[in-house]
């Protein structure tokens, strides 16, 4: 394995805050908290030049390239001024209430006269904010005229010292491509214009684009992006060493429900068709001598190439087959799929055309064999290193007390089980149980608690305070931060994620043997080593059946129900795989369908052997056909240019929305459906648009890649006008969608304030569960924290020192404030995390430079329990704790 470069702080600016800094003189503040990760581009943008600047905390940090968000529009002149006043008059508050403040000491006095000078001159800015915009009469950009105008124009950034005032550095940026975190976020990467040219050039592998041909841009913009993907480690691999077969396709006919586009709607008919599935579609095998740890799979990355390599003894296998065939092993030749001649024993890795992206644009160099080698020189030239993205993961969630894995279902899985109230309640005894220990048993909360602390949170310092004093125990703070864990811990498991025993997660691997057997030309579907529904994993024993799920989830047609199996040859050529690698079979099984089309690119299930799961997953595949997708894909060619990049990317950020409302409408036609079933209603509607939204959900996942010959905004509408499905909407989703419950529901309308709307579906079964549980018993006497706070002098205090630690604390506090998130995507969550990290981190960094004495920490600590508000109280205490660790603790009583 080779060392890697650590990872690169960018800033991050919403578009709509360049523009006002560029067209409107506005000034802009930056956040570093964009990344480019460890990754083969930041070893070429380093090659290349990248300016890096380190700070004394070791961070690194760049500002050549910048990732920019398209989230707001440029607002008009009214919008403006009615924001400002707004801040005016909140601010005017804030002045009349420091100036009723009853100040005896000088400094004091000192101190709030400087805050209403800051004020003042702060009301003074925002009324020549306002003057300006009135006499400028500013127009309303929207999003996608931002898009069009940055993108095709590009723009400029001051960075200017904050103190000062001074210009750093001017800096031209250009677009430049989307990182594949964010294909499909609308989010894009702007560099330095003077590294453009040649970073491009590198993106592309040196291929022309800007020739004014038509290109097949969708997927060009996916696949340049692919040597962005963070990663852990490189790894060589010679191509000289890699053997290319043909993809082979398993074609066999099904009963299912196929989904076909009528005139312009999606409609679900049954019917018998031809199912055709990849059978290694994304995956490779590489030899095992490759792996140096308990991994057995590395996804890798490099130039237009994206492949899951799974651990085999490639080189064992050649060499048997050479003794069974009668053959020298050292000059046995095999043949790629072009002719090349490969001898057996320089064979390390076996891939297919899936895995190599870079065919698509064969035609740059010619036939799809000269592009190959063109890829080979390439990869060659830059010392053949790939890039480790990841490996097969076991639960973050650890054991139970019989060392068996425990992993969380999500709400769509368990909203598709065709399960009573009494299965689900068995389903999640396990979690109940676990949530009565946390409120009765606190050693097991304090477990909890140390398990998932981190550096914003305060659960260590509570956990500290705790073993310092058990009387802490008794404390109001302690109980509230209890309770709020607790809460908060409980209404996650009702939004779904219920903890299941002997369940995690494994990487899909695709008959591998027959894979093996491919690269000697020996396959033959007639003879396949597992069967229909049989799987290969070491989770679980042979002969136990197992329950599967993979996201995306939308209905009991996803869920699978397969038997765990015992193979000779696989324990033989694959004896290293661990438990989180599931063998599977789609030679004449539509598992790929199944999963939401899925594929062997290092794709999850959630396996477990769970009985009620299992029950469940049988009564599945009895009663619920497979989903079958005939809906065709736009290959719409564009000039590659700025132009169409915005338009590409403006229709990818609306695709994020299709997305999200895809799955609510299609959870809500799941807990109709239910509903319906349950009470005796006709269903048969809403069976039918479930069934289409299966199937668009698969297709708007896929849309960075692809686009479908489909109105996908038309289909969500069709489904929402399915009968009862809008006017009726389950509790557990009134909850979950707060937003959209603020609309009203007519049968909450309906009914008595105190009465609780719920449906007959499993997530409401779930949310009525964990609803209205036992408080928690109380074992500890009631302390006053102050009690155990030992008495200092804190009229000894330093307190110019004092008042500017609690400048650093409010301004953390205050900062930390916009950082929650709700109602955001995965990938904004990512960055608000990061974000509220580098907060806690610079906080930190700033109060250790700080030597504090024992009266000023006494002195610090005592104000802090005098303030009324709780979160901030616990925020600010949890700073000093961060900082100051052992100064913090002795300022309390030891039991």
């Amino acid at each position: 394995m080779h060392i890697v470069q650590p990872p690169v702080y960018i800033p991050s600016v919403e578009a709509s805050a360049i523009y006002n800094h560029n067209h409107r003189s506005k000034s802009l503040h930056v956040k570093y908290v964009g990344m480019i990760p460890s990754s083969l581009e930041l070893e070429a943008l380093i090659r290349n030049g990248l300016k890096v600047i380190t700070n004394n905390r070791g961070k690194r940090r760049s500002n050549d390239l910048i990732n920019v968000e398209f989230k707001t529009k440029v607002r008009n002149s009214t919008d403006i001024v009615n924001t400002l006043n707004n801040k005016i008059a909140d601010t005017q508050k804030q002045i009349a209430k420091l100036e009723t403040m009853d100040l005896n000491k000088k400094r004091d006095r000192k101190r709030i006269e400087d805050k209403l000078i800051k004020k003042r001159d702060y009301i003074n800015h925002l009324e020549q904010n306002i003057d300006l915009a009135t006499h400028e009469e500013y127009e309303e950009i929207g999003l996608e005229k931002l898009r069009d105008v940055l993108y095709e124009y590009g723009f400029y950034i001051k960075y200017i010292d904050y103190n000062t005032g001074e210009i750093l550095e001017e800096i031209e940026y250009v677009v430049y491509k989307r990182s594949t975190a964010k294909s499909r976020t609308g989010k894009v990467l702007y560099i330095r214009k003077s590294l453009y040219d040649s970073m491009i050039m590198w993106s592309r592998m040196g291929l022309e684009f800007r020739n004014g041909s038509e290109e097949d841009y969708v997927s060009l913009l996916a696949y340049e992006s692919l040597v962005g993907s963070s990663i852990s480690s490189m790894v060589k691999i010679k191509p000289e060493n890699i053997l290319v077969i043909e993809d082979a396709v398993s074609a066999f006919n099904l009963d299912v429900n196929i989904i076909s586009k009528d005139e312009d709607s999606l409609v679900s008919k049954e019917g018998n068709t031809t199912i055709k599935q990849i059978l290694w579609d994304g995956q490779s095998l590489l030899d095992e001598s490759y792996y140096y740890d308990t991994k057995s799979m590395m996804l890798l990355r490099n130039h237009f190439f994206k492949s899951a390599c799974f651990r085999s003894g490639v080189q064992r296998y050649l060499k048997d087959q050479a003794a069974e065939l009668c053959f020298d092993f050292n000059t046995w030749k095999l043949s790629d799929m072009w002719g090349n001649v490969i001898f057996a024993k320089d064979v390390h890795m076996i891939t297919t055309p899936s895995s190599l992206k870079f065919l698509k644009f064969a035609d740059k160099i010619g036939t799809s064999a000269e592009m190959w080698d063109y890829w080979c020189d390439l990869i060659k030239s830059e010392g053949s290193l790939f890039g480790v993205v990841k490996g097969e993961k076991a639960s973050r969630l650890g054991a139970d007390e019989d060392g068996k894995p425990i992993q969380q279902m999500s709400y769509q899985y368990i909203n598709s089980l065709p399960c009573t109230n009494e299965e689900l309640g068995d389903l999640v005894k396990y979690e109940l149980n676990y949530v009565m220990s946390l409120k009765n048993d606190l050693n097991a909360f304090l477990r909890y608690a140390e398990e998932t602390s981190d550096i914003t949170n305060s659960n260590q310092m509570m956990v500290s305070l705790y073993n310092h004093n058990p009387k802490f125990a008794g404390t109001s703070m302690f109980r509230k931060w209890k309770a709020t864990e607790i809460s908060d811990y409980v209404a996650r498991v009702k939004m779904g994620k219920v903890k299941i025993r002997n369940a995690d997660y494994a990487v899909l691997l695709g008959n591998p043997c027959e894979m093996l057997d491919a690269a000697i030309g020996k396959y033959k579907e007639s003879q396949t080593e597992l069967k229909g529904n049989e799987v290969y994993t070491k989770m679980f024993e042979p002969g136990e059946y197992i329950c599967g799920f993979r996201s995306p989830h939308t209905s009991p047609a996803n869920v699978l129900y397969a038997e765990n199996t015992d193979s000779k040859k696989i324990r033989e050529y694959f004896p290293d795989l661990s438990k989180n690698i599931v063998i599977v079979n789609s030679i004449g099984f539509p598992i790929c369908q199944i999963l939401s089309g899925s594929d062997f690119d290092s794709d999850s299930l959630l396996i477990t052997n769970n009985p009620t799961l299992v029950k469940l997953a049988r009564d599945c595949k009895d009663n619920y056909k497979v989903c079958y997708n005939t809906i065709g894909t736009d290959t719409k060619r564009y000039i590659v240019d700025n132009k169409n990049m915005a338009k590409i990317d403006s229709h990818l950020a609306n695709s994020q929305l299709y997305i999200g409302q895809v799955t609510n409408v299609a959870q809500l036609l799941m807990s109709n459906a239910w509903d319906a079933v349950r009470t005796g209603k006709d269903s048969t509607q809403m069976w039918k648009q479930l069934e289409c939204m299966t199937v668009l959900s698969g297709l708007c996942i896929d849309l960075a890649k692809r686009m479908p010959d489909l109105d996908v905004k038309l289909q969500i509408s069709n489904a929402k006008k399915v009968e009862n499905m809008m006017p009726y909407k389950p509790y557990w989703w009134m909850v979950r969608n707060k937003e959209a419950a603020k609309t009203g529901n007519k049968k909450v309308k309906e009914m008595k304030q105190n009465e609780k709307v719920s449906f007959s579906c499993p997530m409401d079964y779930l949310y009525n569960a964990f609803t209205g549980l036992d408080y928690a018993e109380s074992n500890s006497e009631t302390v006053e924290i102050k009690d155990l706070l030992l008495r200092a002098e804190a009229g000894k205090a330093d307190n110019k020192q004092m008042h500017a630690i609690e400048d650093i604390i409010n301004e953390y506090s205050n900062n930390i404030k916009h950082t929650h998130y709700r109602n955001v995507s995965n990938e904004e969550k990512k960055e608000l995390l990061q974000q509220r990290n580098l907060l806690a981190e610079e906080a930190i960094a700033s109060l250790s430079k700080r030597r504090i004495n024992k009266n000023t920490m006494y002195a610090l600590v005592n104000s802090i329990l005098n303030s009324e508000v709780d979160n901030a109280k616990v925020r600010s205490l949890n700073l000093l704790f961060k900082t100051k660790n052992n100064d913090f603790i002795i300022l309390f009583k030891k039991k």
